[in-house]
């Protein structure tokens, strides 16, 4: 669920073809629902991007910490193919990962993407439709079939020392007694690039800020969360 790489790059333009990151995560915002206290304190996120000549692929994996290690992981990769000028790019998905406790699900998805940047590279949107084919786990999970709308920012100041990020999903799936047919989840992000500031290195790329992971009928059933994280990541 993670596209935010994919922002930055985008913010870059041009200037590069590769980026990628890593960043831990400290979830602070368990502390705030009474049934998030047993989540996992810190998640760590490595994240790659590379742009080529038939469009660019975006990937990412999430590592969930407890006490005992790495309790799950959780893997997107996406592609974006463009074989042309105009602004408007297939897009291939797959979402998938492995749990300790229960079973995820993989994900297909397939449908196109509109990507605009700002001539100063500055600000960067993106939105894509999709078809979202959920496959089915026995005994636990039908399969799915159902849309998803995704929107991916990115915004850096004139100095670069602040970056504001993020993305939101919108996903259809089988309504229930217990749960409305349509799911969200968004990740909006804000740092401080240390790299710009004075006395730090050009080359000391760690950036400290905050992610508020916002859910809607995604953790829990008809469930709103905010869960704000306080965080740290370093740009390779």
């Amino acid at each position: 669920m993670k596209k935010i790489l994919l922002g930055v790059a985008l913010l870059l333009g041009t200037l590069t073809a590769v980026g990628q990151n890593i960043q831990t995560h400290y979830q602070a915002g368990r502390h705030l629902y009474k049934d998030m206290e047993k989540t996992p304190s810190f998640v760590t996120t490595v994240e790659h991007f590379k742009a080529d000549r038939w469009g660019q692929t975006f990937l990412f994996v999430d590592f969930v910490h407890t006490e005992k290690g790495i309790s799950n992981s959780y893997f997107e990769i996406a592609r974006e193919l463009k074989f042309w000028k105009a602004p408007v790019a297939l897009h291939l998905e797959y979402n998938g990962g492995v749990d300790r406790n229960f079973s995820i699900n993989n994900a297909y998805l397939v449908g196109a993407s509109y990507l605009w940047t700002s001539k100063d590279f500055s600000k960067n949107f993106s939105i894509s439709t999709s078809y979202r084919y959920d496959q089915a786990i026995e005994g636990v999970q039908d399969a799915n079939h159902g849309m998803q709308l995704t929107a991916v920012w990115g915004w850096n100041s004139w100095n670069r020392v602040f970056t504001l990020n993020g993305f939101v999903d919108v996903w259809t799936k089988k309504a229930s007694d217990k749960s409305h047919g349509v799911v969200v989840y968004s990740e909006p992000q804000a740092w401080i690039n240390l790299n710009q500031l004075v006395g730090f290195h050009d080359n000391f790329n760690l950036s400290l800020g905050t992610e508020v992971r916002l859910s809607y009928n995604f953790l829990n059933p008809n469930k709103f969360y905010a869960l704000p994280t306080l965080a740290a990541k370093w740009t390779f």
